[in-house]
């Protein structure tokens, strides 16, 4: 899961996708945290996604990082000219 949240972070950052400003999907993007789980090969850090506490719920951002794994293994890098946009 490591790895598949660094590939979203770097999504979000470069700009690869965007989402329909749906303010469940918003709220679970907030409520998810880092946590620190060692480093690459490169010594980058790794990161899992947590809750912030009892009732915040991550699950909405969960599936979006899932969502964007599964997008990627659809769609080469070369191919992509125009943002990919999920929960449209």
């Amino acid at each position: 899961m490591a790895a598949a949240v660094d590939r979203f972070r770097s999504g979000l950052i470069e700009g690869h996708f965007t989402h329909d400003g749906d303010p469940d999907l918003g709220r679970h993007v907030l409520n998810a945290r880092l946590r620190p789980v060692g480093t690459d090969d490169d010594g980058r850090g790794m990161y899992i996604l947590e809750k912030a506490g009892p009732g915040r719920l991550i699950d909405g951002c969960v599936a979006a990082v899932l969502a964007t794994e599964g997008a990627a293994q659809l769609v080469e890098k070369a191919e992509v000219e125009e943002p990919l946009i999920f929960w449209a």
